[in-house]
């Protein structure tokens, strides 16, 4: 089995549908840009996967890490369930998934850096509701 084979079968919905798994869909984009730099500055294939054929593959997984963030955003929106927590690993997915479109040339600056904002203050809306959760608990004299 070709690494290509091994890394389109690692991508399928049913690896990603569980969002337990959303650090690792992270690490797994961080990781999946490697073969790329080497195959960008050797300019000869590696492990048997020409340059176009996984610029496609790092395309369709940036394209799927950004609509898998916000399907997840929207349906943990419409559950309301554990909100914050689930708000800002989704947007960290579809930061992710932009920068490696952006990575790829794809995607304008400006759609990096509302990305980049959003995530901020995702993080942001999450410290400031744990503090609150944390002050809530308290008893006061």
């Amino acid at each position: 089995m070709s690494i290509f084979e091994r890394i389109t079968n690692w991508v399928k919905p049913s690896n990603l549908s569980s969002f337990q798994g959303g650090v690792n869909i992270v690490e797994g984009a961080v990781l999946l840009l490697t073969p790329y730099r080497i195959i960008e500055g050797l300019r000869i294939p590696v492990l048997g996967v020409d340059k176009p054929q996984l610029e496609s593959l790092y395309k369709i997984i940036g394209v799927y890490l950004v609509s898998l963030g916000h399907y997840h955003i929207t349906a943990g929106n419409a559950n309301n369930e554990n909100f914050a927590s689930n708000s800002v690993m989704n947007r960290i997915v579809i930061f992710s998934g932009i920068g490696l479109l952006r990575y790829l040339n794809n995607a304008p600056s400006e759609m990096l850096y509302m990305a980049f904002v959003d995530v901020v203050l995702a993080l942001i809306t999450y410290m400031s509701l744990e503090s609150f959760s944390k002050d809530k608990g308290r008893r006061r004299d």
